[in-house]
């Protein structure tokens, strides 16, 4: 099955056929492509991504990672069929996203302007004003692309699981908001929440949001750092690889190791977790001054006293964070903001604009 994976919606490859290169190419692709304008426009989509969560329903790439783990999984009630469904039906919209009737006129904007530009910063002259609207265009592509694939999967995921099994799906999020990086103010929608108390949690938000976006900024600069090092480990090992298992294994085998072998990307991880917890923290405590004694209780038991299944998950992360390992970022997971996967960056070296 192909990787559906929101990130693999996020490609330059929508908009970039290839042609045969030169050493040439190559370099001046690599040099556009490695530029503080291309870092920025990652950044950039990266950041986005990860304030969806903010300010979503709590339906989200996070909320796929949950019910891919078959402890969580049985434990909301959802069966292995749902989550197929839902996996299938993003596939079919990801295959289908450059056609999209919201991200196809971005899309022909930008092929237009490489058109017109024999090849957009690529171009052997290429000015720099030609450089700053390609990634211009191609940030707003990649941002319309996210964009509109966050909306479908919240319908997806709406559509395909019951309004019971998206109350406890919910109902972990607030038990492990403490243990994730990035916390989802919609989980508490399955505390049944009133029209008033809404507008209270929304106040909430925009008081924490500072915060939030400091650490999301920090994170999405740790992401970054964390690509450009498994591109330059991974380099040539891709090339002769052509079994997609086989180099994504590639792939998570250097991520792994990198983060084994970096005791300063580990310190740097678990300075932005602790952040993240401490957000957490506090949008707990504001949000214990809004609730009733009875939803108060509802979500004191479930971070408390949880049900078996999410302790034994919290006992995972425990046992993993022993290790250094807490929080560990793949390029191929649900996690929102995650980096390009190195192994498709190393595929789109061989995708250049065609020159007219």
């Amino acid at each position: 099955m192909k990787n559906y994976s929101l990130t693999a919606i996020l490609l330059i490859g929508l908009v970039t056929p290839g042609f045969a290169q030169t050493p040439e190419e190559i370099a001046r692709h690599e040099a556009v492509m490695n530029s503080p304008a291309a870092q920025q426009m990652q950044l950039n989509v990266m950041k986005q991504t990860m304030g969806t969560l903010w300010n979503g329903n709590g339906l989200n790439p996070m909320t796929m990672e949950l019910l891919q783990q078959d402890g969580i999984r049985e434990g909301v009630g959802v069966s292995q069929e749902q989550v197929q469904r839902i996996q299938l039906t993003m596939q079919g919209i990801g295959d289908n996203m450059p056609n999209d009737p919201v991200v196809k006129p971005v899309r022909e904007e930008l092929e237009r302007f490489m058109h017109e530009t024999q090849g957009g910063p690529f171009a052997p002259n290429a000015t720099e004003e030609t450089q700053q609207r390609f990634f211009e265009l191609q940030t707003n592509l990649q941002m319309t692309v996210h964009e509109t694939a966050l909306g479908k999967l919240q319908n997806v995921i709406q559509n395909n699981l019951t309004p019971d099994q998206l109350k406890k799906v919910r109902e972990v999020q607030i038990a492990v908001m403490s243990d994730n990086p990035i916390v989802a103010p919609g989980m508490f929608e399955a505390l049944d929440l009133t029209d008033a108390q809404r507008n209270q949690l929304d106040g909430i938000k925009k008081e924490l949001e500072p915060e939030f976006k400091k650490n999301v900024d920090q994170m999405a600069q740790m992401q970054w750092k964390l690509q450009k090092k498994v591109q330059g480990e991974v380099g040539k090992k891709l090339e002769s690889v052509t079994d997609p298992n086989e180099r994504k294994k590639i792939v998570e085998e250097t991520v792994k190791k990198i983060q084994e072998s970096n005791p300063e990307f580990r310190q740097e991880m678990a300075e932005i977790g602790e952040s993240g917890k401490e957000i957490a923290n506090k949008l707990k405590s504001r949000m214990s001054e809004v609730l009733t004694d009875e939803q108060k209780k509802r979500m004191t038991d479930l971070i408390d006293n949880p049900p078996d299944f999410i302790k034994r998950r919290r006992g995972m992360i425990t046992n993993s964070s022993q290790t250094g390992g807490e929080w560990r970022p793949g390029p191929d997971s649900w996690k929102p903001g995650d980096p390009i996967p190195a192994e498709y960056i190393e595929e789109q070296k061989a995708r250049f604009p065609r020159r007219q």
